[in-house]
């Protein structure tokens, strides 16, 4: 059988009221008399009724992380300090998988609009604004993480992603890189601020260029090229794909996050670091805020990556 607030509160010679409060770490309960009675509680094996609370506080304390797969370095990075910043504010991160299916993302935001959480952190890789619509008219709690959800105001918390891959390609062409390849993705405005930021450099300086793989690609025969990317895998697959092809070509690259796993077929590698801690802490922050109700103000903030290191 169950223990209940009553059976404490007859056995401590207390009401129940006194009880929940010693329970919930209510200041106004006496300390000799808080201190007997969750000694008690622990004696007699009480364990608080979440549901029960959750009705009464109209909280679950509980944060969702929806994110595509386990497999993104923005995923593995960041959730580590997210947990730990929010565990510290008393909430727990619950990290749910949509496996990049759209059926499946909308049914997660449609339990999201039940009140299974306080809030949520997305990655997105959807960008209708009809997934959020529901969420948003009931002013849900929403950050998104890396990309922005959808084309209009939204909390997004996201590298400064021009300013990087223009330093980033600033960094190759210092290292000899005579024209560029790029290779970002476009269905998001991470992947559009990256390319962006690397087309202001290249076209200031009237530098050959072209995008993979709508584009045909560049001659490397004898020419320094230099593949500026976000993945180091997609960087090491063009490399791979071209050397066939022209087997004395020479190749600088500069991606984010991770080098690729073969450089014995490079000159030089730069990687981009973003400060995941910061994106952490940062979109940790706003949610608190908008669960708060400190702040519902609708904002991308920008942080600055950790640096740009030589790795070969």
């Amino acid at each position: 059988m169950s223990v209940k607030l009553k059976d404490i509160a007859e056995v401590c010679e207390v009401n129940v009221s006194t009880v929940s409060r010693a329970l919930r770490g209510d200041p106004r309960v006496n300390e000799t008399t808080a201190k007997q009675i969750t000694t008690k509680a622990a004696e007699l094996g009480y364990s608080p009724n979440l549901a029960a609370r959750q009705l009464v506080s109209g909280r679950t304390l509980n944060l969702w992380l929806l994110i595509p797969d386990l497999k993104l370095t923005i995923v593995q990075e960041p959730t580590q300090f997210l947990s730990e910043f929010l565990h510290a504010n008393g909430y727990e991160l619950l990290i749910t998988l949509y496996h990049n299916n759209s059926e499946k993302f909308q049914h997660l935001l449609e339990k999201l609009s039940q009140n299974v959480a306080d809030g949520a952190f997305i990655i997105p890789t959807e960008y209708d604004p009809k997934f959020y619509l529901p969420l948003l008219q009931k002013n849900f709690p929403l950050v998104f993480i890396d990309r922005e959800g959808f084309s209009g105001e939204n909390t997004t918390v996201t590298t400064a992603n021009k300013q990087a891959a223009y330093e980033l390609v600033k960094k190759c062409h210092q290292a000899g890189a005579k024209q560029f390849i790029l290779n970002f993705e476009f269905e998001n405005n991470a992947g559009r601020n990256r390319q962006n930021g690397a087309l202001e450099y290249i076209c200031a300086r009237q530098l050959p260029f072209s995008v993979w793989p709508q584009q045909p690609p560049l001659s490397c025969t004898n020419v320094p090229t230099a593949i500026i990317g976000s993945s180091g895998i997609s960087s090491e697959n063009i490399v791979l794909s071209i050397s066939g092809n022209v087997p004395n070509a020479k190749f600088i690259i500069g991606n984010f996050d991770f080098p690729p796993t073969i450089l014995d077929k490079t000159e030089k590698v730069f990687v981009c670091h973003q400060n995941f801690s910061a994106i952490a802490k940062t979109a940790g922050q706003l949610m608190l805020d908008k669960i708060q109700n400190i702040s519902n103000a609708h904002k991308t903030i920008e942080i600055p990556p950790e640096g740009i290191i030589c790795v070969k």
